[in-house]
């Protein structure tokens, strides 16, 4: 086996104990008329701790489709997803829910944040859905955000939304509301929520597919930044060639097969 994240058909899944998610030789296939259509066809591929990798392709080549297989979202027709080392669909549908939780965050194209939260309450609502703060965001965050609150009363996922809002540039508009940020700064919040949960593989879905050309670079920078300080790996869905550069790896989807470009 070569070090490219690349695999062939018969890859061992020795690449588990360095990789966080592995694909091995997976197939989807959908009903199509009286025939199928063919979305993925021998996709192995193992993307590296501490790089940000990226997936170009046009419409239609089977991007979003090799998303959401590596998010368990979409169960392949044929072939394994690992995730942390196990075998996602090897699982009941609780255990892999726990699995994508504990160990993939999603950076979705669109934020989608809560009109009525602010940033730093946005991350913790990601807290509460994994039951982290006991009796329900709101009530939570009317405790510990209330009148008269101090940093000592916050559980730690306060304190953990304080520490990725720094990290991503943000410490100083915690408070500020979905509407009192730019578009940049929403994307930046989008990846701190994806990091709350401490993931070993970071999912993006065209991040920057509503920025411009310079809010781009910066947002790719970031994942890039993130990926290596965090030590996680990242798989970027993207149609800006232009930041491809600073991508670690890129891969091309072509009717369902996947080729490294470099």
């Amino acid at each position: 086996m070569t070090n490219s994240t690349l695999l062939d058909s018969s890859a061992s899944t020795d690449l588990t104990t360095t990789s966080p998610l592995v694909l091995e030789n997976i197939g989807v296939t959908y009903p199509d008329g009286d025939s199928r259509l063919e979305v993925l066809r021998g996709v192995s591929v193992a993307p590296r701790v501490g790089e940000l990798s990226a997936l170009t392709g046009v419409s239609g080549s089977g991007k979003s489709t090799m998303l959401t297989v590596s998010a368990l979202l979409t169960r392949p027709t044929v072939g394994r997803v690992l995730v942390a080392g196990q075998d996602a669909w090897s699982l009941n549908e609780t255990e892999r829910t726990a699995l994508r939780r504990d160990n993939v965050g999603l950076v979705f194209q669109q934020p989608n944040l809560f009109a009525s939260l602010n940033a730093r309450e946005q991350l913790a609502m990601s807290a509460d859905i994994r039951g982290e703060l006991g009796s329900g965001v709101l009530g939570a965050l009317g405790r510990v955000f209330g009148k008269g609150g101090s940093r000592a009363d916050k559980p730690a996922a306060f304190a953990r939304a304080d520490e990725l809002l720094d990290l991503v540039g943000l410490s100083d508009k915690r408070d500020r509301l979905p509407h009192q940020l730019s578009g940049g700064q929403r994307q930046r919040v989008n990846i701190a929520r994806a990091l709350m949960n401490s993931p070993k593989v970071i999912l993006a879905d065209e991040p920057t597919s509503a920025l411009d050309e310079d809010m781009s670079a910066q947002i790719v920078g970031l994942l890039g930044k993130v990926t290596r300080e965090l030590n996680v790996a990242t798989l970027m869905v993207t149609h800006d060639t232009a930041q491809l550069d600073q991508c670690d790896t890129v891969y091309a989807l072509e009717r369902g097969v996947l080729s490294e470009l470099r």
